[in-house]
């Protein structure tokens, strides 16, 4: 079907543009008229259903799953939901993808799910999982589904927003030390020297270290920006290579506090991905495989898919039949926090499982913010200190020449 780009003119004379997904220029005519404006120019476009490398912002994806899931609770077909938003979602990428999926829905048995899972850089593979559950069950169910789906990333969006908030001012106090420190060492210093020259005093150590920063930093400040670029490029270029991405998580996953930061986010998200999925009725396997999929740590993700195998062949709970197979096997992957597996040990044990994974995100999520809260906390004091030190090193070195050529001036 073609797509066609309208100008049309409504009755009081307000003129606007739009984009219609209609058969030929009669069946336009009468889409423009249904809303009460009249044709008065269009032209054809190349269908580009694209968008597979498109990805889509949290925000937006939480605005598609609620408006997807009020349009599904009321009842309307995936089709014509998806068909309203394809025409009527305010984000064009969305809309360009929306295309992609509405083509896919009315050209074949394709499910909701199989449609979005050819966008993984917007749907990724734990989505898709969980809108699979749903529509296992009804229409009713996939509603449900995607109003966990926006909860999940309205959750994800209040953690980035944390984050956010609480590194913005250090990252300002750090820009600004090192244009405080650019301009000392290319500008201040250098015009300084001929005076220190002029002294004719031995210079002290101190002033001689500041001195070659300075000239090094005159010489070389080029290659030094382009190993700040290359530095950061290389790190880009390695994380893509699996092994050494899985590894570099690991060691991120045991550092010191930060660690801390990193497996508490992830517990939390864990836990309310396993909730959503097991409330559904999904296998655990599956909900592993899904749960592994949204993880953002690939150490995390790669443990996760192993204790999937363990709990499906029983080799999780082989040394204690039993034991809780699910809390078993999240304790297999040795990230998970003791006071979780105890919770979702005991919800596992008494029934109460998704209460139980309820309290863990919720606990852990506001672990998480405060550690984060915490931890910039700590680094703006640091990045204060470290830019006084700086600029008292520069000031002293500056300064005591002088005070060596006034007292030999006494002498």
């Amino acid at each position: 079907m073609p797509i066609y780009r309208a100008k049309c003119v409504t009755q009081d004379g307000r003129f606007f543009a739009g984009e219609f997904d209609v058969a030929n220029v009669a069946a336009l005519r009468g889409a423009v008229e249904a809303r009460g404006a009249f044709l008065i120019g269009q032209k054809e476009l190349k269908r580009r259903i694209g968008g597979r490398r498109t990805k889509l912002s949290l925000e937006t994806q939480a605005q598609l799953f609620d408006l997807l899931a009020m349009q599904l609770g009321a009842g309307v077909p995936v089709d014509l939901a998806v068909a309203k938003l394809r025409d009527d979602f305010p984000d064009r990428r969305a809309r360009r993808i929306l295309r992609g999926v509405y083509a896919e829905l009315s050209r074949s048995t394709a499910t909701l799910s199989d449609a979005l899972g050819k966008y993984p850089r917007s749907f990724p593979q734990g989505i898709v999982a969980t809108l699979k559950v749903g529509e296992e069950s009804g229409g009713a169910a996939l509603a449900a589904r995607c109003d966990d789906l926006r909860d999940q990333i309205a959750f994800r969006i209040a953690i980035r927003k944390t984050a956010t908030k609480a590194v913005a001012y250090p990252l300002f106090i750090l820009s600004f030390a090192a244009c405080v420190v650019g301009l000392v060492l290319l500008r201040l210093i250098p015009s300084l020297k001929p005076l220190l020259d002029s002294l004719n005093v031995p210079l002290p150590r101190i002033t001689r270290i500041v001195l070659g920063l300075s000239e090094c930093c005159q010489s070389s400040w080029r290659l030094i920006l382009a190993g700040a670029i290359g530095t950061v490029a290389l790190f880009r270029i390695l994380r893509a290579i699996p092994a050494l991405s899985v590894a570099t998580d690991r060691i991120i996953l045991r550092l010191p506090f930060v660690g801390g930061i990193v497996q508490a986010l992830a517990t939390a998200e864990v836990a309310k991905n396993y909730r959503a999925l097991y409330g559904a009725g999904a296998d655990a396997g599956s909900t592993f495989s899904a749960c592994a999929q949204a993880a953002g740590n690939r150490a995390l993700r790669v443990a996760l898919l192993r204790s999937r195998t363990l709990l499906e062949s029983g080799t999780a709970t082989a040394g204690n039949p039993d034991a809780p197979a699910i809390t078993e096997a999240l304790r297999a992957t040795g990230y998970f926090p003791e006071l979780a597996l105890t919770i979702i040990g005991t919800g596992e044990a008494s029934g109460g499982l998704v209460r139980a994974l309820d309290s863990v995100a919720r606990h852990y999520s506001v672990k998480a913010q405060e550690r984060i809260a915490v931890f910039f906390a700590i680094f703006d004091k640091l990045i204060m200190i470290a830019v006084i030190a700086m600029v008292g090193a520069v000031a002293l070195s500056m300064w005591l020449p002088i005070m060596i050529a006034e007292q030999n001036m006494h002498y």
